[in-house]
């Protein structure tokens, strides 16, 4: 009896530790060769850059048409579902393809990125699918942006700067004469050329000294600062009435934008691979207290 029952445990023992063993090389065996199982009430209608492309020319450069400068080595994330009542599924590849087009900016505004989003889902959904799709994306942008008000990078604010350089250069060139109005855009100009270009060369371009690509990038900027800067001056040495004086500003309107252009589409993709995310926000929060500061102040002549 008592050999018996030494042998029913043993037996036990050996069948316990063969299903423990089949249960970890399970475990281990990789996933994309074990069998799939389709999800119950999610249909298999998902739009995918990869899984509709193949390695031709032409898809090459639908995929390009939608990828920003930074982008181009990449292939476009974006899975989007629809379970099978024809909704949109709401989950983790949802964000990550918003969040893919969203890392666009600084290489595109965000007008050219809502464009972008638009041509890329025209492409691949039906006119219901795509309402669905777009409703919320301008939600998600919404979020985003409020967002980034909290917690706004150094890039960010940057151009916040930038889209007032702009529209003050282009303003002031389509005055005329000793106007109250040329005098004010010339005013409001010169203060926030002065107001960006102190906080930007301390809180980006100073940091980026240390770094031999970086020295490169501040090396050029500092000489389009300090041509801005002589525009300036000129304009102010100027009779403002006389023809050659809105001569001088269309240059000067022209330099700021080439500048803004420059910084946004190559300055500022390099200088976020020098930077560490967490510096970003840092320098960011400086820059804007910088660039406060002399906002209220005139700059000294």
């Amino acid at each position: 009896m008592n050999k018996i029952t030494k042998k029913i445990f043993l037996l036990c023992s050996f069948l316990i530790i063969s299903v423990s063993m089949l249960s970890v090389v399970y475990w281990l065996y990789p996933q994309d060769q074990q069998p799939q199982l389709e999800s119950t009430g999610q249909s298999s209608n998902t739009f995918n850059s990869a899984d509709h492309s193949d390695n031709s020319g032409p898809a090459q450069a639908r995929d390009a048409a939608f990828n920003s400068t930074s982008q181009m080595d990449t292939e476009i994330n974006c899975k989007l579902q629809f379970n099978a009542s024809q909704k949109l599924v709401v989950n983790e590849l949802t964000r990550d393809c918003f969040e893919y087009f969203i890392s666009q900016y600084g290489a595109r505004n965000i007008d050219e990125i809502r464009q972008s989003f638009q041509r890329y889902v025209a492409q691949g959904f039906q006119a219901s699918e795509q309402q669905q799709i777009q409703e919320l994306w301008s939600r998600y942008l919404s979020y985003r942006e409020q967002l980034s008000k909290l917690q706004m990078n150094i890039f960010e604010a940057l151009r916040e700067s930038h889209e007032r350089q702009r529209d003050l250069s282009e303003k002031l060139i389509k005055t005329s004469g000793m106007s109250e109005e040329r005098k004010q855009l010339f005013e409001d100009l010169k203060n926030e050329l002065y107001a960006h270009s102190v906080a930007e060369d301390r809180f980006l371009y100073i940091p980026l000294m240390f770094d031999d690509v970086g020295l490169d990038i501040t090396r050029h900027a500092l000489a389009e600062h300090h041509e801005m800067d002589e525009l300036v001056e000129k304009l102010e040495e100027t009779e403002m009435s006389s023809p050659s004086w809105l001569g001088i500003a269309k240059q000067l309107s022209e330099t700021v934008h080439h500048h803004l252009q420059e910084e946004e589409h190559k300055f500022f993709q390099q200088a976020g691979k020098i930077l560490a995310d967490k510096e970003k926000e840092t320098l960011g929060k400086k820059y804007l207290a910088e660039y406060r500061k002399y906002k209220k102040a005139e700059k000294p002549k």
